[in-house]
């Protein structure tokens, strides 16, 4: 039962989040205004508004000028549900206000995780306030386990550590290059990755992201030489989506490829 209530508010959440990636940064507020055809102006009703169901019975098509839904609406919905399941399917169901928070927190990162992948899908960019919202939710994730005694301090330094850790290599990357190579918000990414997850977690996440990107790439380029859409090592592809799909794995499997949590047992033995 709380798998499956979870996934419905994933399935409202991510309704919401496909309204806040269409409306950022064009003057409209994402909590403001009733949601309409942005072909014919048409108001949507409550019936239009229901996640993924709509879209299926609309056939995917707007009942007033027969104008094509874009297929992100349930893609989003349903994405965001599922990740909501799993993250409820994974967590105990909450008891006290300590596993509340935990949740809620647990659910805020995924919700910034589609939005992230989704906006940068769409306009090869990642949003700051997307990042900085990451960010705090890292920083309210630490202080919620250091106020209710379940980490100390260096619990919250060893995660702002792993983020310069993470951010540093795109950094340089991004200087050498003069942002040819890889963009300065990939780096800000990796940043808020790494207040988010633990340093063994977050090196093989984005470990997996460099291997998925580049067998994306080389895929694509044997595509673009018998017939399908050109692309060249020069393509411009957005890399936030390879680095949530990493971090998403990671977080629901914890891996440790460079065998990190070894290595710093080893250090703690030393003092």
């Amino acid at each position: 039962m709380f798998v499956c209530i979870s996934v419905v508010v994933g399935l409202f959440v991510g309704s919401f989040l496909n309204v806040l990636v269409l409306r950022l940064h064009t003057g409209l507020s994402p909590a403001k205004g009733r949601s309409m055809c942005f072909s014919c102006g048409k108001t949507l009703g409550v019936s239009e508004l229901i996640p993924v169901l709509s879209y299926l019975l609309q056939r995917g098509k707007c009942r007033g000028c027969a104008a094509r839904i874009s297929p992100q609406y349930p893609i989003v919905e349903s994405m965001t549900a599922v990740l909501f399941g799993l993250v409820a399917y994974v967590n105990t169901v909450p008891t006290n206000i300590f596993d509340v928070g935990r949740l809620i927190l647990a659910f805020a990162s995924m919700s910034m995780f589609v939005s992230i992948a989704v906006y940068d899908i769409k306009h090869k960019i990642i949003p700051n306030e997307f990042v900085v919202t990451l960010v705090g939710i890292g920083v309210a994730q630490a202080l919620l386990h250091m106020w209710f005694g379940q980490m100390e301090l260096m619990f919250l330094v060893s995660h702002i550590a792993t983020a310069i850790i993470l951010f540093l290599p795109f950094y340089i990357l991004w200087v050498v290059s003069k942002g040819k190579w890889i963009g300065l918000g990939d780096g800000k990414l990796a940043f808020a990755l790494g207040m988010i997850l633990p340093l063994s977690s977050a090196l093989s996440g984005i470990t997996i992201a460099f291997w998925v990107g580049a067998v994306y790439g080389l895929t694509a380029i044997a595509m673009s030489k018998i017939g399908f859409k050109k692309y060249t090592l020069k393509t411009e592809v957005p890399f936030a989506p390879f680095l949530i799909l990493g971090a998403v794995l990671v977080y629901f499997v914890p891996l440790d490829l460079f065998h990190v949590l070894l290595l710093q047992e080893y250090v703690w033995n030393l003092f």
